[in-house]
């Protein structure tokens, strides 16, 4: 009997120390109580609304790093929209000078062509034709020849001696050019004439086909430089220095338009400034 109620005791404590384990956790010395399931839905649910706001904080920062890259663009385009337009006024303003230029040009050349009026300062014209264009240009471009010239003329009836030449060379391009100048030579009327030479002149190479495209280049002496002034005084032994344009045209584009029958004309005008 004795024995019996020993076990019975020892059953008794068994169950009172397993209902205590399953109402308490020990972990590491600590008493821990146990969640309920109310509790730990309610856990879960917190952690998916954390994680949704952090997915949301995430896009959000995604969006400003976006706007953000969005500003610096615009910004930048704004930049270069300013600068290329900077430089389209500025492109536009020298091409509308160049243009001015051209028709100043072009309508003393007409005027000049058309005589002078009685207000207006008398002017002389000369007109060279150079035949056989295309022996001179392969005698120059074979190294056989150098220059070619006209005969003198003299501006007016008894003006300045003066004669007009020409030759071949490459411009910055590349490509072969006419180069046309003039020479003022000695002649007896020197001593009556007013110096250092001042007339504005006038080189015209003549569109023979279309006579529209003229290739006009102008020459006033007061506008030039200091190296340029010896070309203009009084001369004392042969022909002063040539002076006139260098790649006055293309030689490409003088065989399309400005040469006829393998001759170019050039037509050279003088007019009091």
């Amino acid at each position: 009997m004795a024995c019996r109620h020993k076990l019975r005791q020892n059953l008794q404590r068994v169950k009172r120390e397993q209902r205590t384990s399953s109402d308490d956790a020990v972990v590491q010395g600590t008493t821990i109580p146990q969640s309920s399931g109310a509790d730990a839905r309610c856990i879960s649910g917190l952690r998916l609304k954390l994680d949704d706001v952090c997915r949301a904080l995430k896009v959000i920062k995604d969006a400003l790093a976006d706007l953000e890259d969005i500003r610096n663009t615009v910004s930048t385009l704004r930049e270069t929209v300013k600068t290329e337009m900077k430089r389209v006024r500025e492109e536009s303003a020298a091409i509308a000078q160049r243009i001015l230029l051209k028709v100043d040009k072009i309508h003393h050349y007409l005027t000049c062509e058309s005589g002078p009026a009685k207000d207006q300062p008398r002017s002389s014209k000369f007109e060279w034709r150079v035949e056989n264009f295309s022996k001179l240009k392969e005698q120059m471009l074979g190294g056989k020849a150098k220059y070619f010239y006209n005969d003198n003329f003299y501006v007016g009836s008894h003006g300045y001696k003066m004669h007009l030449g020409a030759t071949l060379a490459d411009n910055s391009k590349g490509k072969v050019c006419l180069i046309v100048y003039t020479h003022i030579t000695r002649n007896p009327y020197d001593r009556t004439l007013q110096w250092p030479y001042r007339r504005r002149s006038t080189f015209v190479v003549v569109d023979q086909k279309t006579n529209c495209h003229h290739k006009v280049a102008e020459m006033v002496p007061q506008e030039l430089g200091r190296k340029q002034k010896h070309c203009f005084q009084r001369i004392k032994s042969g022909p002063n220095e040539g002076i006139g344009f260098t790649a006055l045209i293309s030689l490409e584009d003088s065989e399309k338009a400005y040469l006829m029958k393998d001759s170019l004309i050039v037509h050279f005008t003088t007019c009091d400034v």
